[in-house]
């Protein structure tokens, strides 16, 4: 019975563990798949939808465009450092349309 027991413990583990393991490298490639919002382009409304971005933010970095990358709303100080951080990754400054 121990052994029957083991055997069917061993069988879970080996068709469980890959299988949730697999679940995982799937979902972390639905997360690299999120399209980043263009500064040069998104109205205000979605400049709104970044965390930390509000109606002042968002009019100040519709105000000041074009960038030319993501950095220079940190460098021209267009909004604050700790929110660049926060919306640096869901980002990009491309120049055509998006």
């Amino acid at each position: 019975m121990k052994g029957n027991m083991f055997s069917l413990l061993f069988c879970l583990l080996v068709v469980c563990v890959p299988a949730s393991l697999l679940a995982a490298e799937n979902h972390s490639k639905r997360i690299e798949e999120v399209t980043l919002i263009n500064i040069n382009t998104a109205s205000e409304t979605t400049l709104r939808s970044l965390p930390g971005i509000g109606e002042s933010n968002s009019a100040r970095i519709v105000a000041a465009r074009p960038f030319t990358s993501i950095e220079q709303l940190k460098a021209r100080k267009v909004i604050s450092r700790s929110a660049y951080n926060r919306i640096k990754s869901m980002i990009t400054a491309s120049q055509g349309k998006d």
